[in-house]
This record gives structure tokens, sequence and C-alpha cells, in this order.
């Protein structure tokens, strides 16, 4: 695509040396006028711009949920700080990490925790629901940000451009070091003897070695947990008082 452009952004410390030099020559009379009016918009964007200098796994594993995230904060090639926390445990058994611009991240995990408010138990609910927030005039349209949300039924990633997707694998990452961390972390969940945890903590590892946009001071967060059995179900129209009542009568009819 093209962009006719009158005039450079105000602020050029994004531009590339070819669009830069460009306007020098307009400054100096020298340039062709032909040249500035039709650019490609490749030369007035950075390729260095990230927006997802972290890395974030989610690993399930042996009835155990381990979600690990370093704590590098980058703002272009500068580090500005190592220990920041991008990993929370918004509920007793619900985990959420995310990457991404700070405002933005922040923003969504304050709609997040509200939503959760709402409906404590109902994660896939929860992350569809903010998901169409984006949608109204109340609320940003475009976050750059993702942000993975996990209890024990459910993983879903969420971004900030509306798309909430529920994740049937057992390991996910996002972040610039996703890739790295992904892989090191599926092939190690076949490793037996390893748990969620080792699983997560080795493979942040290996990322934080090659991504340059992540360290090794992670923040780690674990929920071990238990398949529930069928009949301690409480359903929809069951109260205490009811559940207690037919786990008696189901223990009188195995007698």
């Amino acid at each position: 695509f093209f962009l006719m452009i009158r005039r450079p952004p105000r602020s050029t410390h994004c531009i590339s040396s070819a669009a830069s030099d460009v306007y020098k020559r307009q400054l100096t009379g020298k340039s062709n006028k032909i040249m500035l009016k039709w650019l490609p918009l490749r030369f007035f964007t950075s390729s260095h711009t990230q927006f997802e200098g972290t890395t974030i796994l989610c690993v399930k594993k042996q009835k155990q949920i381990a979600m690990i995230g370093d704590g590098q904060v980058t703002f272009g090639g500068i580090k500005f700080k190592s220990n920041a926390v991008k990993v929370h445990k918004i509920q007793p058994n619900i985990l959420c990490g995310f990457s991404g611009g700070t405002a933005d991240c922040l923003t969504f995990l304050s709609h997040l925790t509200k939503e959760f408010e709402k409906f404590p138990t109902e994660t896939l609910r929860v992350c569809v629901n903010l998901t169409k927030k984006l949608r109204t005039n109340k609320f940003p349209r475009h976050l750059a940000c993702d942000m993975i949300v996990a209890d024990p039924n459910t993983t879903m990633l969420i971004s900030g451009q509306g798309d909430a997707i529920e994740i049937d694998d057992s390991v996910l990452a996002i972040g610039t070091g996703r890739a790295y961390a992904q892989a090191a972390a599926k092939a190690l969940w076949e490793v037996e003897g390893m748990g969620a945890e080792e699983v997560a903590k080795k493979a942040i590892e290996i990322a934080a070695e090659m991504c340059v946009y992540t360290n090794k001071n992670f923040q780690l967060e674990i929920i071990d947990f238990c398949k529930p059995v069928s009949y301690t179900h409480l359903r929809a129209h069951e109260t205490s008082l009811h559940l207690v009542c037919r786990l008696l009568l189901e223990k009188k009819k195995k007698k």
C-alpha cells in the first residue's frame, strides 16, 4: 500500500533512513516532489517497534497449572526494569498473564477483574464478554496487548484486537519469545517425571537465552487441582442444603 504524504510527521525519530534522507532533501529544495507525494508506507514505520517485549508461558500437566513470565520492561532498545510482575492470580483457581504495552495491559486487566467479579467461575463467558466490549464506544477498539487466562478447565488467549480463542492444547505462550518457549515446553511436556512447574521453568530459561526481550527474573504462579467426581457437582438448581440431601440419598441407595 502507498500513502500520499504532504509533510512528514512531527516526530521523525521512528522514520527509516531512506525516508529521512528524502525529508532532508525537501528542506534543502533538492528533492523531487513526485517522490515525496508517493512513498511506501514502510518508509515511515520502524521495523523495530515492538509491543510484546516479554515472554509468558502457561503449562498444564498432571493436575497442575503453571504460568510463568519474565520481568523485563523494554522501551525501544533500552531495558527500563527487570522485575515487573506480569503474571497474576485473579481468583484462587484462575491465572492471568499479559504481554504488550503497559497502559493497554493494565486497562485490559482491570476490565477482566471486573468481569470476574460478576461471573467468578465462568472463564469462557468472561473472556467473550471482554472482547465484545472492544466493539463498543466506551472501550478502546484496539489495544496493543495479548493475554492468557487459565483455569483447571479452560485456557483462553485474548488479544487487544478482539480475539478470544479457547486453546485445546496443554501449552500456550505469548510475547516475543513465545516461539522458543512453546517449542521447548512441548518437547519437555513428554518427559516423564517432569510436572507443569518443572516444564515451565526449563522452557522459559531456554527462551530467555535466545530472546533479547526476555530476562531470567521469573515470576511463577501455580494452581493444583483435582478433577471433581461427578456426584459432587453442584447442579444449577441446587443450594448447599439440596446437595447434602442428595448425597445422603445416594449413599443410602448404595447400601
